[in-house]
């Protein structure tokens, strides 16, 4: 007596098998790849969140809670901090995988604009190699710091105190 599939019984699981994994590897690679959004929209949001702070309160906030983002702090792939100054408010994405870029957004008020009406303006800067090496904040609303690259920059909006 033969112990072996039959031909059909072997096409049958091998067509069974290339469906299950054309169904289920296109989840998986695209969750692979969510976080690597995650840290720019991240500190984009919290820059966001920075100048609606500022704009309620005439100062930008060194407290996650204080921005009320609705976000944790920390997640699998990233950890975030967020430091505040008089004129600018820097947030910062610290991948927790060697293999994933930091990020770094800030949020600047121009030097100029002393008066009631101010402006800002956002700039998010990524890391050139990939790693969890602390990075240099961006130098103003136009310049990413050492060792980052401009990824994505807004254009002064005004906001009114």
């Amino acid at each position: 007596m033969n112990q072996g599939f039959t031909r059909l019984e072997l096409v049958c699981i091998t067509a069974i098998l290339g469906l299950l994994g054309a169904i289920t590897l296109p989840s998986f690679f695209n969750q692979a790849c969510a976080c690597k959004e995650e840290a720019p929209t991240y500190v984009n949001s919290l820059a966001r969140s920075q100048q609606a702070f500022f704009l309620e309160n005439g100062k930008f906030s060194n407290s996650w809670t204080a921005l009320e983002l609705g976000v944790p702090s920390e997640t699998e792939s990233y950890r975030y901090d967020v430091i505040a100054q008089e004129r600018k408010a820097i947030a910062y994405a610290t991948p927790k995988r060697p293999k994933l870029h930091g990020y770094v957004s800030g949020v600047f008020l121009p030097p100029s604009q002393l008066e009631a009406k101010q402006t800002s303006a956002v700039i998010v800067c990524k890391a050139q190699q990939p790693g969890p090496e602390s990075l240099a904040p961006p130098v103003n609303f136009e310049t990413c710091g050492s060792g980052t690259e401009l990824y994505h920059k807004s254009a002064p909006r005004q906001i009114e105190g």
